[in-house]
């Protein structure tokens, strides 16, 4: 099967956080060095219409299942891109999200990657749990 998207992006974009921004930024400026296209990449984001809008990226909206599955069936690969996804500080929410959209990757045939991540601080064991199994799945960078 041919695929329309080399890699989709997947972190905290989307929300207006200038680090979490600038990672992307650099990570698709990674894959142009490398020969992949900016039209081969899409980004998971909580606000696609902006994402896409600043960035001519195409952006698939985080927190719709079916919307980021669809993407991930015409994507290669999943990249969970820098930062401290994998993390329970705030909520196991993160960790339970990041978990989730790793799943979705392999019953979508995308193969997940891990690059440039911090893992933890976790005040629970569901956390560290749900951390470990989703990056025991996935290709490191």
């Amino acid at each position: 099967m041919t695929r329309r998207f080399r890699a989709a992006l997947c972190g905290y974009y989307g929300f207006g956080n200038l680090g979490d921004e600038l990672l992307a930024a650099a990570l698709v400026s990674a894959f142009e060095k490398t020969g992949i296209p900016v039209e081969e990449v899409a980004i998971l984001s909580s606000d696609p219409e902006r994402t896409f809008r600043e960035t001519g990226i195409r952006a698939a909206a985080r927190w719709n299942p079916a919307e980021v599955f669809s993407l991930l069936r015409e994507s290669e690969t999943l990249l969970l891109g820098g930062g401290g996804l994998f993390q329970d500080t705030t909520s196991v929410r993160s960790c339970a999200y990041y978990w989730g959209v790793v799943r979705l990757a392999k019953a979508a045939g995308a193969v997940p990657w891990c690059c440039a991540q911090s893992v933890g601080p976790f005040r629970s064991a569901a956390g560290s749990l749900l951390a470990r199994n989703a990056l025991g799945q996935c290709v490191s960078c």
